[in-house]
């Protein structure tokens, strides 16, 4: 679909180091449909050219595994600074 090697790579990438993450909201058939119609939003806002709703969109489609991580992190190590420390690290 792409023959931008160096956007493909950078994709691969992220999609690496955050794997983890996204496995902890997508245990859920509800939050895996919200992620099928996100991606269906967010490309028919690249296709459209609408930078703003993109942003909007992908923010609002982080959102969940971010929260569903650090649930997980608090229930099992209680503290959930460091969880966030974590996934700050990954978003650089």
């Amino acid at each position: 679909m792409c023959s931008n090697t160096c956007l493909i790579e950078a994709i691969e990438l992220l999609a690496q180091k955050t794997y983890g993450i996204r496995s902890y909201a997508n245990a859920f058939p509800e939050a895996l449909d919200q992620a099928r119609r996100d991606h269906i939003e967010m490309i028919e806002a690249l296709r459209a050219s609408r930078r703003d709703d993109l942003i909007a969109l992908a923010r609002r489609h982080l959102k969940p595994s971010q929260e569903a991580y650090i649930r997980a992190y608090e229930r099992r190590f209680g503290d959930s600074n460091q969880a966030v420390m974590i996934l700050a690290a990954t978003e650089s």
